[in-house]
C-alpha cells in the first residue's frame, strides 16, 4: 500500500498543466511573402511548439491587406492559431470600426485563436484608447489582452477594459 501511494504521489507531481505558448509576429516585414513563405514561418513555429503567431499589425498598413489572408489560410490548412495584436504606437491609433471589422472577419475562423470561446486580441500600447474597447469587446465578443506596459500594470488594469494584459 506503501509503494502505490508513493507511486500516486509520484504520478500527480509530475504532472504539467500547458500554457499556451505565442510569438509576436510583425505582418508589417512580410511584404515580399509568398504562401511557400508563410508555410515554412507556420510549420517551424509548431515545431518550436508555438501555439499561435500574436499577429503585430499596423493601422493602415497596405501589407495588411495581402499578407492577412495568406496567413490565415496557411495556418488553416496547417492547423495552427493566429490572432490580432494591433499596434498603436506604429502608424497611431486604430479606427474603432476597422478594430471590429477585422476582428469580425477573422475571429470566426478555425485558426483564430480563441480563449474561453472568445477571441482573443491584443495590442501594442494604446491606452489613451482604451474605452474603444468598451464598444469593440461588444461588437466582437472578443477576449482583451492589451500590451499597455508604457502605464504599467496597475494603472493598466485601473483603466477597466483589459480581460488581462501582455508584457
Amino acid at each position: 500500500m506503501v509503494w502505490f501511494t508513493l507511486l500516486l504521489a509520484l504520478l500527480l507531481v509530475g504532472r504539467s498543466h500547458g500554457k499556451a505558448v505565442f510569438a509576436h509576429f510583425m505582418v508589417g516585414n512580410t511584404g515580399n511573402y509568398t504562401t511557400e513563405d508563410a508555410t515554412d514561418d507556420v510549420v517551424k513555429a509548431q515545431e518550436a511548439h508555438i501555439d499561435a503567431f500574436a499577429l503585430n499589425i499596423a493601422k493602415g498598413d497596405p501589407v495588411n491587406d495581402i499578407a492577412l489572408p495568406m496567413f490565415f489560410d496557411v495556418a488553416d490548412d496547417q492547423g495552427f492559431q493566429l490572432f490580432f495584436s494591433f499596434d498603436y504606437a506604429g502608424n497611431g491609433p486604430w479606427d474603432m470600426n476597422d478594430v471590429i471589422s477585422l476582428i469580425n472577419k477573422y475571429g470566426g475562423r478555425d485558426s483564430y485563436y480563441h480563449y474561453g470561446g472568445q477571441p482573443f486580441v491584443s495590442t501594442f500600447e494604446g491606452p489613451a484608447n482604451s474605452d474603444d474597447w468598451l464598444s469593440i469587446k461588444q461588437a466582437t465578443g472578443c477576449f482583451f489582452v492589451p500590451d499597455w506596459s508604457s502605464l504599467g500594470a496597475k494603472p493598466a488594469v485601473e483603466l477597466g477594459t483589459a480581460d488581462g494584459l501582455f508584457n
